[in-house]
């Protein structure tokens, strides 16, 4: 690899009525595996490199080194001064470099500065103290489909992607057709894993995921990130009318194995539907009611969930106008009918006023 150090000299050569510049710079070559993985041991030579005004490249002599540093290894041969070579034994590590102090070969002498302090940036093939980051999940109680849970790549300092990563999924999840029993992990090759979910009687679970060092066989493993699966009920809703004067139907959105038992407190009975998506109800006298879903999840016990819907049934009781009582001729007020159970938005009002009265 070539790093360079630039020592400059700029040169402004006038042809006809074109300005060329061109700039001299002394530089260091370095040679040796950049990407080494830790425990191994590994050499690298440096030389030197000049190039002239014109653009031209020619070796340059390494008069004297001295002050060889590594940081992330152990020096085990050479590094001493007036050395152009070194042997490093690198760390399980993500910062790594080697650096040492060169005076080149003078080239002329107007160049009175031919030192260069240059290192070399090591990226060794190390998961150490790596911490995984991915996101928590949620899955509604009852689905169990395919999931593909993911996490962001492991990636080594050099930017490139593990291709070993180890997955434990819940007892009774499903990974390429074979059954977790919570404890063996399960390999793929990217970020990301697909599994069937069991139904959620157990409520919350986790996954926990690591990486491995694909590059360097037996060399430490990155730090384990732990999923949160949550069990969620979905936002479900009872669909139907907010009045019923004689029957009326009321329904809701039924996740997989959900199973639903239908209620109403009182002046309704119900007529059809126990256990389906849509109930019907038929109307016994008038006055509120709740109509109520209670959702289970098939083969689960302990687990549930209600969801309500406030109604009236037959005509309405008690109904009140509030306003003035006495007015004045040309004078604008506002009335308004008190209605049992509030304001729902498909009620309809038909309103009378006295004759020459106008809105």
């Amino acid at each position: 690899m070539k790093t360079i150090k630039f020592i400059l000299m700029f040169l402004t050569i006038f042809f006809s009525s074109i300005t060329f510049s061109f700039s001299q710079w002394y530089g260091v070559y370095w040679s040796g595996d950049e990407s080494p993985c830790p425990g191994s041991i590994k050499s690298y030579d440096i030389s030197g490199e000049y190039v002239d005004e014109y653009g031209n490249s020619q070796g340059v002599f390494i008069e004297s080194t001295e002050n060889w540093n590594v940081v992330g290894g152990t020096i085990t041969a050479g590094g001493y001064n007036g050395d152009i070579w070194v042997t490093v034994q690198w760390d399980d590590t993500v910062t790594a470099e080697i650096s040492v102090k060169v005076t080149l070969q003078k080239i002329s002498a107007l160049h009175t500065n031919n030192v260069i302090r240059d290192t070399l940036d090591v990226k060794v093939n190390s998961l150490f103290n790596y911490t995984p980051t991915g996101n928590d999940i949620a899955i509604n109680y009852g689905d169990d489909t395919e999931q593909t849970i993911s996490i962001d790549p492991i990636k080594y300092p050099d930017d490139s992607e593990t291709s070993i990563y180890k997955w434990i999924i819940p007892t009774g999840w499903i990974h390429s057709g074979s059954t977790s029993n919570g404890t063996t992990p399960f390999t793929t090759n990217s970020s990301s894993i697909t599994v069937t979910p069991d139904k959620g009687c157990s409520g919350n679970a986790t996954i926990s995921v690591y990486g491995k060092n694909s590059k360097c066989s037996g060399k430490a493993d990155t730090d384990i990130k732990t999923i949160t699966v949550s069990r969620v009920w979905p936002t479900i809703i009872i669909s139907g009318p907010n009045v019923i004067c004689s029957i009326e139907n009321y329904s809701i959105s039924l996740s997989p194995n959900i199973n639903v038992y239908w209620e109403a407190t009182s002046h309704l009975t119900l007529v059809s539907g126990q256990g389906t998506s849509t109930a019907t109800f038929s109307k016994d006298d008038s006055g509120p009611s709740q109509i109520s879903a209670r959702l289970t999840v098939n083969g689960c016990s302990g687990i549930s969930n209600t969801i309500t819907k406030e109604v009236w049934v037959g005509k309405f009781q008690n109904i009140v106008v509030t306003g003035q009582a006495a007015v004045c001729p040309n004078s604008l007020y506002v009335y308004t009918a008190q209605v049992p159970g509030g304001d729902p938005s498909d009620y309809t009002y038909v309103w009378t006023y006295p004759s020459g009265w106008y809105k």
